[in-house]
C-alpha cells in the first residue's frame, strides 16, 4: 500500500511537471476527464451519463479540437441523447469546454470504457496533436443492489487533512432528521463530529450512512 502511494504520488509529481512545462513554453497543452455516472430505470435497463471535460493548461490556443469517444460497444450500449464525438473551433488557453452524451442498457456486465480521443492543431504544426482523457473502469452494469443490515460496520476509512474518517453505515431512515451531503463534495461536517453523507460504489450510489470525524 505505502509503494503504490508512492508511485501514484510521484506520478502525480511528474504530471504537474510537465504541465508546467508546456504551460511555460507557451504551447497548448490538453487536458480530459471523463466521468461516467449510472442511473437504473424502471424499465429494467441501465442509463449511463458521460461527461468528459477538455481543459488547455497551456498559454496558447488550440485550435480544430474534436472529440471522440467511440468506446461504448453497441452490443452493450445505445445512444439515447447526444453524440459520442464533438468538435470546437478554438480552446484558449486556460478554457474548458464540456461535452455530455447519454446511453443506455440491458444487458448485466462489469464494462471497462477505454480513454476517449481529443485531436487538435497548433499554428506552429501541421500534423494533428492527440490527447487522451482516463478510462472507466468496472463500470457495473445492472448491478444487484446492496442491502445494508442495521448497525452494519463496513471497512472504509476516508483521509481528510484535519479528520480522520471512520465510516459506519445505517439505514437512512434512522438518521432522517441530519444533514445530508455527498461524499464526493468533501468533508462538511455540522457540528465538527458527525455528518451524513450519501456513499457510492465506482459510479453508483449505493446507500447513505454515518460518518464519525475526529479531529487530528
Amino acid at each position: 500500500m505505502a509503494e503504490a502511494q508512492v508511485l501514484i504520488f510521484f506520478s502525480l509529481l511528474a504530471a504537474l511537471s510537465v504541465t508546467s512545462v508546456f504551460a511555460l513554453s507557451g504551447s497548448p497543452f490538453i487536458l480530459a476527464h471523463k466521468k461516467a455516472l449510472l442511473t437504473k430505470l424502471k424499465s429494467g435497463s441501465e442509463r449511463v451519463s458521460v461527461t468528459i471535460d477538455i481543459y488547455n493548461r497551456g498559454l496558447s490556443t488550440a485550435y480544430d479540437i474534436s472529440l471522440t469517444d467511440d468506446t461504448w460497444s453497441l452490443d452493450v450500449f445505445d445512444v439515447v441523447t447526444g453524440n459520442t464525438s464533438k468538435s470546437w473551433k478554438t480552446l484558449d488557453g486556460g478554457g474548458h469546454v464540456s461535452h455530455s452524451f447519454e446511453l443506455e442498457s440491458k444487458v448485466k456486465t462489469v464494462y471497462y470504457s477505454a480513454p476517449a480521443l481529443i485531436k487538435f492543431r497548433v499554428p506552429t504544426k501541421s500534423k494533428l496533436l492527440e490527447a487522451y482523457s482516463n478510462p472507466i473502469l468496472a463500470l457495473e452494469i445492472l448491478a444487484d443492489e446492496v442491502t445494508l443490515n442495521k448497525y452494519e460496520l463496513l471497512p472504509w476509512h476516508f483521509h481528510h487533512p484535519t479528520r480522520e474518517l471512520f465510516v459506519n453505515f445505517k439505514k437512512r431512515s434512522d438518521f432522517g432528521a441530519f444533514w445530508w451531503w455527498e461524499m464526493r463534495g468533501g468533508v462538511k461536517d455540522k457540528d465538527g463530529t458527525t455528518s451524513i453523507f450519501n456513499w457510492f460504489r465506482g459510479s453508483r450510489k449505493m446507500g447513505s450512512g454515518m460518518v464519525a470525524c475526529r479531529r487530528r
